[in-house]
């Protein structure tokens, strides 16, 4: 049996659209705090790369040994954006397999 009056909101802003404020609050707690990571998932991390590439450079060469590839969505477009930003090779190896390896100590 169909529900009547069913209401559906679709929230079209879910992160911000402006530009990154350099210098922000993520770069203040990664600067003071030497062993908090953060991930690059698909939807904040993609949103904030897309919204200033060029400080998205600097900011993720600079803090590469505690970021992190994160996947919350399907698709490529955080690969290929990664990729676009043409980062040193370390800094990739850090965000793609690294850092994952040193935060879950394994024995292979």
């Amino acid at each position: 049996k169909p529900i009547e009056n069913l209401l559906f909101i679709k929230i079209s802003v879910l992160y911000p659209n402006d530009r990154v404020t350099r210098g922000g609050g993520i770069q203040k707690l990664l600067e003071k705090h030497n062993n908090l990571f953060a991930d690059l998932s698909a939807g904040s991390g993609l949103n904030a790369i897309n919204r200033d590439k060029e400080y998205a450079k600097f900011f993720i060469e600079n803090f590469s040994d505690r970021l992190l590839f994160g996947r919350d969505n399907y698709g490529s477009e955080l690969i290929e954006t990664i990729n676009e930003l043409e980062l040193t090779k370390s800094a990739k190896e850090n965000i793609f397999s690294i850092n994952a390896m040193r935060l879950v100590k394994t024995n292979f």
